[in-house]
């Protein structure tokens, strides 16, 4: 059975970023251990996408560095960034699991409730679950 590699840390040290006078990432430091599933939450315009979008090489920043595994992001060939991003996976924003215009109001707890709510049909059962 072929196993796939090990996924490994993510290191973003004093990264910042800014947009015009605006700032958007402002030395943020992060670590993500090998091989965990990490989710971003917070509000629209806060820095979750521009983040991703630095982890994964599409977006430099101004100031500060991005490390997956032994590669420096910044550093790295295109041969070597393409293999890295071959061990990572990212859901991008536009996929979400409830339309933030109708949520926003709610907390995170209130969404993820509200989500259930949606998931379960008045007879108990998960949608696109087969009947019993």
């Amino acid at each position: 059975m072929n196993e796939l590699p090990a996924a490994p840390p993510i290191l973003c040290r004093s990264l910042s970023m800014s947009f015009d006078a605006e700032v958007v990432l402002d030395r943020l430091d992060l670590t993500v251990p090998a091989g965990r599933i990490t989710t971003l939450v917070g509000s629209s315009g806060a820095g979750k996408s521009t983040l991703v979008k630095h982890i994964l090489g599409l977006r430099s920043p101004d100031k500060g560095s991005v490390m997956i595994g032994d590669c420096d992001v910044w550093a790295a060939s295109e041969a070597e960034l393409l293999s890295v991003r071959r061990n990572l996976s990212a859901l991008h924003s536009s996929t979400t699991v409830f339309d933030g215009s109708i949520y926003a109001s709610l907390s995170l707890r209130e969404n993820l409730l509200r989500s259930e709510e949606r998931r379960v049909g008045k007879e108990g059962r998960l949608w696109g679950a087969p009947e019993p």
